[in-house]
């Protein structure tokens, strides 16, 4: 008698292989971004916890328009799939804001092998009126993607969350590759702290 193999196995294995690799693939994301929305029920050690302030409800810039110095409208994945560094400043960057670009340069150059995993954002809350002034600060950051904030604002996302102070001037903020506005860091800030900080993230995110 003929043996009748069952009908539609390989199908169901595939599927099956399908589930596999997309939880090894999103598993590790989820976690962190469930971690980042219930931080304040989960305490962490004193030695664990995170360098930056962790803002809380956590927002995602889903709303953001952003547009170049001329006014073009970039992307809206500009803050997607990378773990960004946004620095948010006046539209002339005086020796302060050059010696936080500075320092959030050094940051991720300290990445090594992980750092085409971040990005660095000068971002700024309306164009400048001399476009070609910040022509000095490109060739010195190469890399760095120098942005205008369109509408509606992140000003004003954040307000209608109930958080209009956590965004300001003189600050850091990492954003994850979700888009999610993580954690903030003043001026003041040991950039050391910044780095463990996005290292330990790193580890725990194979995506972005």
């Amino acid at each position: 008698m003929t043996n009748v193999k069952p009908v539609g196995r390989p199908q169901w294995r595939g599927r099956l292989l399908l589930l596999v690799l997309a939880s090894l693939f999103f598993g590790p994301l989820l976690a962190a971004s469930l971690w980042y929305r219930h931080a304040d029920r989960w305490p962490l050690p004193q030695q664990r916890a995170n360098h930056g302030e962790l803002l809380m409800p956590i927002q995602t810039l889903e709303e953001v328009r952003l547009t170049d110095l001329d006014g073009h409208p970039l992307a809206p994945e500009v803050l997607r799939g990378r773990w960004s560094l946004v620095y948010l400043g006046a539209p002339a960057c005086n020796e302060g804001c050059r010696n936080f670009l500075y320092q959030i340069r050094q940051v991720r150059t300290a990445l090594g092998k992980e750092t085409e995993r971040v990005q660095r954002l000068y971002l700024l809350g309306s164009p400048p009126a001399d476009p070609a002034s910040l022509q000095a600060l490109r060739e010195l950051h190469p890399d760095l993607i120098v942005a205008v904030l369109g509408s509606p604002s992140v000003a004003e996302q954040i307000q209608r969350a109930h958080a209009a102070e956590a965004w300001s001037g003189d600050n850091l903020y990492l954003v994850d590759p979700l888009g999610n506005l993580v954690l903030r860091y003043g001026a003041d800030q040991d950039p050391k702290d910044v780095l463990t900080d996005l290292r330990r993230l790193l580890r725990l995110s194979h995506v972005g």
